[in-house]
Formats: C-alpha cells, sequence, structure tokens
C-alpha cells in the first residue's frame, strides 16, 4: 500500500511560519517591556555615595591617620580632593551630587547631642532643601541618611551623613 504524500511539507510548512511568528512577537514584546519603563537609580547613586564617603573617612572604626590631625581644623576645604570626588555630570551644567556631613561628639551626651563639631557641605546648594521633607516625586532629588558612629583620637564622634543625587531631568 502507497499513500499520498504530498501535502506534508506544505502542512508543515503553515507550522513552522506561526511558530516564527510566535517567537518573534514574543521578542518584540519582551524588548519593549525591558527597555520602555525608564528605572530611577538616584536612591541607590545616593546610597552609594555615602558608602562611598564613609570608605573615605573612616578606617577600623576611626577617623583615618591621614586627616586625623587636620581633620577639625581644614579638612572641609580638601574634603572633594582628599576623597576624590567629582560631582560635575557631563550631561548637566551644574553639580549633581551632594555631600553634608555634620559631626558631633558624643563624649558628653546624656540625652540628645547638640554640640556640634564640624560641617562638612559640598554640592549642589540647592538640592540640599529638598531632603528635608519625605517626597516620593521625579522632579526632586533623591536623599540617603545614614550616622556612622567612630573614633578620633580615642573621642567618640557620630557622622551624619546626608548624600543626594539630582540628574532630575533625565527622571522626568
Amino acid at each position: 500500500m502507497r499513500f499520498n504524500k504530498r501535502g506534508d511539507e506544505r502542512i508543515l510548512y503553515f507550522y513552522w511560519f506561526f511558530l516564527f511568528v510566535v517567537v518573534a512577537v514574543a521578542i518584540v514584546i519582551g524588548v519593549g517591556v525591558f527597555y520602555g519603563h525608564k528605572i530611577d537609580v538616584r536612591q541607590v547613586e545616593s546610597e552609594l555615595l555615602v558608602d562611598k564617603v564613609v570608605d573615605c573617612l573612616v578606617d577600623g572604626g576611626k577617623i583615618g591617620e591621614k586627616i586625623e590631625d587636620r581633620f577639625f581644623e581644614n579638612f572641609s576645604e580638601d574634603f572633594k580632593h582628599y576623597c576624590r570626588f567629582d560631582f560635575s555630570d557631563k550631561n548637566y551644567d551644574d553639580e549633581q551630587y551632594f555631600v553634608l556631613i555634620d559631626v558631633y561628639d558624643l563624649t558628653d551626651c546624656d540625652d540628645g547631642c547638640d554640640n556640634e563639631l564640624l560641617k562638612i557641605k559640598e554640592g549642589n546648594d540647592f538640592y540640599f532643601q529638598s531632603c528635608d521633607f519625605e517626597h516620593n516625586d521625579k522632579n526632586l532629588p533623591q536623599c540617603v541618611n545614614k550616622a556612622v558612629y567612630t573614633l578620633i583620637k580615642d573621642r567618640e564622634i557620630v557622622l551624619n551623613i546626608t548624600a543626594g543625587v539630582g540628574k532630575v531631568i533625565q527622571n522626568v
């Protein structure tokens, strides 16, 4: 018995074509979903900036030996140079990063520390004001606060570090 097998290839052609179309549509939809939404990474960038500040200033639970002697005299002027920070961005005319470090003495703290020893403020002054209130707006900078307890010459201090990233034009 011989059967007529001429229709097999023509029928398989439609299955292969249908499979090709399904795979192509799936790839186009996947790429569209992946690249279609903007991702705001300013919060993570701010956290990394705070970590970089801590790594620059603190070494083994103490203020680094290189800056220990001049920390309270003129270190606020050399902060960006010492830590090798460049707050500029090629896509913007002004600085898009900022760091505020408040240094408090913990030695005589019983109930709340109001004795500020040093304030280091670097970056865009306009963005500092936006960190004082809670917000979830794409048009405002993203800020991160972190307190680091450390020693300097056997003196207990706390570094209250506030860092943030502007870049509001890219995230609108």
